[in-house]
């Protein structure tokens, strides 16, 4: 008898287990891969040591800790035998922060994450170096920082502050970049990142995100046989 409540208890522990990290779902390390020539980035989970499906769009909590909003959410993953063993890998700024208006319409494109806040995001420490957000979107990418990947691989995670905070869920823009030779820039990925605002608000951004601010898959190749077609229809 007591022997089957136990396999019962265990059998609600692992629902419950399960069910929590669902709920969770975006909150997953940034892991990176090579396809077709370029850095791909991949969610990812340090603790199991596995990469999980290709994504673009990553969640993270900052929180007010002696006097500074700070976070360090999400972090890079990189497996044992990474492919970018020996090289370096960093990644580049895209664009402005941008901040989320719960008032605002969350359901079509250009309905949300439009305004450029006050805030700015500093990434990386007085022994890494630093670099922050511009205030508004730069002409081209801006180098940010970058670390040696062992091949025995690496969890690592970039100390971040946000500058004039006020509460609220930001979105950054970036790409991923390598040394290691014949290998393009991932395509752009997105932090949202969360500061004194309830979880089902930042659950609700993130999905903003994936739906109306990623590319379509194929969205790029679509566009450019429409441009080859319009050729050759003028030619």
């Amino acid at each position: 008898m007591h022997k089957r409540k136990d396999r019962t208890m265990r059998l609600l522990s692992l629902i419950v287990a399960c069910t929590a990290a669902s709920a969770s779902a975006d909150h997953f390390d940034i892991g990176a891969l090579v396809s077709d020539g370029r850095i791909e980035t991949w969610a990812a989970d340090h603790t199991f040591g596995q990469y999980f499906n290709p994504e673009r769009v990553f969640a993270g909590e900052m929180d007010m800790i002696a006097g500074s909003v700070v976070g360090d959410e999400p972090g890079f993953y990189f497996q044992n035998g990474t492919v970018f063993g020996g090289a370096f890998v960093g990644f580049n700024i895209r664009a402005a922060l941008r901040v989320w208006d719960p008032l605002a319409p969350s359901n079509a494109p250009g309905t949300n994450f439009q305004v450029m806040p006050p805030s700015t995001l500093t990434f990386g420490d007085s022994v890494l170096g630093t670099v922050t957000t511009p205030t508004f979107d730069p002409p081209s990418p801006i180098t940010g920082l970058q670390v040696l990947i062992p091949s025995m691989g690496v969890d690592f995670h970039f100390p971040m502050t946000l500058n004039n905070p006020a509460e609220g869920i930001f979105l950054v823009e970036l790409e991923l970049r390598t040394s290691l030779a014949g290998v393009q820039n991932s395509a752009p990925f997105w932090l949202v990142l969360n500061y004194g605002m309830d979880e089902p608000e930042h659950e609700r951004a993130v999905d903003f995100v994936k739906e109306h601010i990623v590319p379509a898959p194929g969205t790029a190749a679509m566009l450019g046989l429409a441009a080859l077609c319009l050729r050759r229809r003028r030619s």
